[in-house]
C-alpha cells in the first residue's frame, strides 16, 4: 500500500472482499402455448390448463375467434388465475385475433387485470401497441425474428419505442440458434432473454463489500457495497439483499435498513449499516440476491446448492463500538464509487 493509496486515509481498518467472478451462464425461456379450442370445447366442460414445470416462461395464449368476446375474456381471467402465481412467470404475450377494435380493447383490459403482476409483451407493428398506450397498461415488447432484424427495427423506430425497454423487457422468439448479427441486435436492444440459449438479461455480480475489521456483536455493521450488472437489460423488478452469518450449521441474519434495489445497467453502489446477530466468534458471510421466484444465479464463484454465496468470514467481540452507528455521516458519506477501485477482480 502506497502513502497515496485511498487506504492509508482510512479512519477504521476495513475489511474489503472482492469475490471471484465468473462468465454469465446462457440459459432461455420456454414458450408455452394455450388455446382456447382444447381448454374450452364446444362440449362446455372446462380442462385443467397443464402443468408448465419451472421457469422462466413466456405464455402465450390462442383464443378461439369464434367465440363471444366476453367468453374470449373469461378464459384469459381463467388462465390467470392459474398461472399468475407458483410460477416463475416472465411475460405474457397478446394475440390480436380476428376481433373489433372495441372488443379489442375488453381483451387487452382482460389481460391487464388477469396478469396484473406480470408483464404484458406486444409485438411492433400491431394495433395492440396503440391499445395499450390508450389504456395506460405499460407493456413490454414481443420480437419475432423471422420478420427480420431490419423490419423489427422499422416497427420499434416508427411506434417510438426504441426506450421501451428502459421501463419494461423485450424477448426474443427464434426459430434456430441466434446467429452473430442477431445476437448483436439482441444486446443492443436490450433484450431480457430468448427462447433459445443466449447470455441475455441482467446479469448481476457483487464487485466488492467493505465493512469495518472489528466489529461488535449485536452491534451495527457498516457496509459499502458494489453490485454490477454485467448483462445488457436492467432488472425490473426489486431484488432483496440477503445477508447471514453461519458457525457449525447454524445462521444468524443480518438485518438491513434498505434489503431492495432495482439495479440498472452497470454499477450500483450504496452505503448502508446493518445489525449483527449477538454472538461471538469467527463465522462466515454468506450473500444472495432473491427475486420475487427466489434466489437468482449471481456471475460469481461460492454458490451454495440453496443460491447462497460465501463471500468472507468476519469475527465478533463484546467491544462497545457506538461510533460505527453514524460512520457513514463521517466517511464516503455519499457512497463508494467504482473510481475508487478501478481494477476487476481476479
Amino acid at each position: 500500500m502506497g502513502k497515496y493509496s485511498l487506504d492509508a486515509f482510512e479512519v477504521y481498518p476495513l475489511v474489503k472482499l472482492r469475490p471471484a467472478m465468473r462468465s454469465p451462464e446462457a440459459d432461455g425461456y420456454r414458450l408455452v402455448e394455450l388455446y382456447q379450442s382444447e381448454l374450452e370445447p364446444e362440449t362446455g366442460e372446462l380442462l385443467p390448463p397443464p402443468p408448465v414445470g419451472v421457469g422462466p416462461v413466456i405464455l402465450r395464449l390462442r383464443p378461439d375467434d369464434k367465440k363471444d368476446v366476453l367468453d374470449v375474456c373469461g378464459f384469459i381471467r381463467r388462465m390467470g388465475y392459474c398461472y399468475a402465481g407458483g410460477i416463475n412467470l416472465a411475460g405474457v404475450v397478446l394475440t390480436e385475433g380476428d376481433f373489433s377494435d372495441t372488443e379489442r380493447n375488453q381483451l387487452v383490459q382482460a389481460y391487464g387485470q388477469a396478469f396484473e403482476e406480470t408483464f404484458l409483451l406486444v409485438q411492433p407493428g400491431t394495433e395492440l401497441v396503440e391499445v395499450c398506450r390508450r389504456l395506460g397498461i405499460r407493456f413490454g415488447l414481443w420480437l419475432d425474428m423471422a420478420r427480420g432484424i431490419l423490419n423489427l427495427r422499422r416497427s420499434i423506430a416508427k411506434e417510438n419505442l426504441a426506450r421501451n425497454w428502459e421501463k419494461c423487457p423485450v424477448y426474443l422468439w427464434a426459430g434456430q440458434e441466434l446467429n452473430e448479427e442477431q445476437m448483436d441486435a439482441a444486446r443492443r436492444g436490450h433484450t431480457s432473454g430468448a427462447n433459445v440459449n443466449a447470455v441475455l438479461g441482467h446479469r448481476m455480480t457483487l464487485r466488492r463489500m467493505m465493512f469495518p475489521r472489528d466489529l461488535t456483536a449485536g452491534g451495527p455493521m457498516p457496509l459499502r457495497i458494489w453490485w454490477q450488472n454485467l448483462g445488457t437489460a436492467p432488472c425490473y423488478r426489486d431484488l432483496e439483499i440477503c445477508l447471514e452469518l453461519r458457525r457449525e450449521g447454524e445462521r444468524y441474519p443480518v438485518v438491513l435498513p434498505e434489503k431492495t434495489m432495482r439495479p440498472g445497467l452497470g454499477d450500483t453502489t450504496f452505503n448502508t449499516t446493518g445489525l449483527l446477530p449477538g454472538v461471538q466468534g469467527e463465522l462466515e458471510l454468506w450473500i444472495g440476491l432473491r427475486d420475487r421466484d427466489g434466489l437468482l444465479p449471481l456471475s460469481m464463484e461460492g454458490r451454495e446448492a440453496e443460491g447462497m454465496y460465501e463471500i468472507g468470514r468476519i469475527t465478533l467481540d463484546d467491544v462497545a463500538r457506538p461510533h460505527l452507528k453514524t460512520m457513514w455521516e463521517e466517511n464516503y458519506a455519499d457512497g463508494y464509487y467504482p473510481l475508487e477501485d478501478p481494477a476487476q477482480p481476479e
